[in-house]
């Protein structure tokens, strides 16, 4: 409804619904960008005779239904839906059903219950073609681990279906491991493409690597949500933008949507390439200015590094802070800030550890270049010192001693 409310139940519409086999159901693409090529299709059921009278989800799978009418509906919906996918089935063995199963319904089913699996049985789809998802909004954890251990043992794919930001999405996929693992639009909207969704989207993702979770985009409505999803690495997509063109021709719906991809996935390699273009110009003058600080170093003795060091970040508006180390990873000099939106600066270099005498043998930017790189760059992260997004770059130098050092500087980070 408009204003978020639910409505009230329509029971006995649902159950005329039931009676007279009005189920409808549609069936919508989720395509790999990569390959070019549609991986499997998610169901969707409608009840009601004529589509004057259709019920949406949100009555057809009403909250408020008495138990038996839930899972009835459950079975009727999956059934139909099983149905329908077996033309496509049979023309692409290797094609995914995505079919929702409601978890409200599991403590209302007869222990050891093969309902499911009978009607895929009938429908000639193999289990490990239909993807199981489950809605993350609306269960809770004990009931999800429930639900992949009741659906997994009988050989179905797991899914876990509209997980949002500000959910329990990393004890979810490392507990339960779903095969798949789909995620709305607060991940990706025009209006989320910064702050903590987009970091709630490298972690879902780092996380759903390390256990061989699918990430699955969903709700992808527009191509600047397609591209952005890209970009985040996310290749798997389904939604209103992936929809059949008006020049399409044929009634296979596993053909309908390529040239949509294809059109997609080229943009993005074109504009990945200008995204990394950019990236390496920024970071070639970045470290143009960081050899142009260690070439300042290199003409002055140790105890002058300091006094050069702030001449550099005032001489550098992309400088936020500064630091040397010895041969062994020693700090040996303070760490040169500009300026900080914390009263006491000093204290924050004591809490950051890097202060003079503190060692930093162990650390990426000191370990890479002692064992033989030119140069090294952090990935992003917020600075300490002023709260935008910075990487630290490194590089050696010899002073005018022959002495071996490394120059430390927090820059602005460079655009991805």
């Amino acid at each position: 409804m408009a204003d978020g409310s639910v409505p009230a139940v329509n029971e006995p519409e649902v159950l005329r619904s039931l009676e007279s086999g009005a189920i409808h159901t549609y069936f919508q693409p989720v395509v790999s960008i990569p390959t070019r090529s549609i991986v499997g299709f998610e169901s969707f059921s409608r009840g009601g005779n004529g589509k004057a009278c259709l019920l949406d989800a949100s009555a057809l799978f009403h909250r408020d239904l008495s138990p038996g009418t839930k899972v009835a509906v459950d079975r009727a919906c999956r059934g139909c839906a099983l149905d329908q996918f077996k033309p496509i089935f049979t023309r692409h063995r290797k094609m995914l059903l995505f079919l929702n199963v409601n978890a409200d319904i599991l403590p209302h089913v007869e222990a050891g219950s093969d309902h499911l699996a009978e009607q895929a049985r009938k429908a000639g789809v193999a289990p490990e073609n239909v993807v199981i998802e489950c809605n993350m909004a609306h269960s809770d954890k004990p009931l999800l681990a429930l639900f992949a251990e009741l659906y997994r043992a009988k050989g179905f794919r797991i899914g876990i279906d509209n997980a949002g930001v500000g959910q329990f999405h990393a004890r979810c996929i490392t507990d339960i491991r779903p095969d798949f693992f789909k995620l709305n639009q607060t991940f990706f909207a025009e209006d989320q493409r910064t702050g903590f969704s987009g970091w709630a989207l490298e972690n879902v993702r780092r996380i759903a690597d390390r256990v061989g979770t699918i990430l699955v985009a969903q709700n992808v409505e527009t191509e600047a949500d397609s591209l952005r999803l890209l970009n985040a690495g996310v290749t798997l997509q389904q939604g209103y933008y992936y929809t059949k063109d008006d020049s399409a021709v044929g009634n296979d719906p596993a053909r309908m949507f390529l040239g949509k991809i294809a059109y997609t996935y080229d943009k993005y390699k074109k504009t990945r390439r200008q995204q990394v273009r950019r990236r390496k110009e920024r970071f070639d003058a970045a470290f143009k200015t960081v050899a142009s600080a260690c070439a300042r170093l290199a003409s002055c003795p140790e105890h002058r590094f300091e006094a050069v060091g702030a001449t550099v970040l005032r001489s550098c508006d992309h400088a936020i802070s500064l630091f040397v180390l010895d041969e062994t990873g020693e700090q040996v000099t303070d760490r040169i800030h500009r300026h900080c939106r914390h009263d006491d600066a000093v204290d924050m270099c004591k809490l950051l550890g890097s202060e003079k005498g503190v060692d930093h043998a162990v650390q990426d930017y000191f370990l890479h270049l002692d064992m033989g790189y030119e140069k090294f760059v952090t990935p992003p992260f917020a600075s300490p010192f002023t709260g935008e997004q910075c990487h630290l770059l490194s590089r050696p130098f010899y002073n005018k001693e022959g002495l071996r050092f490394v120059l430390c500087m927090e820059m602005q980070a460079v655009e991805k």
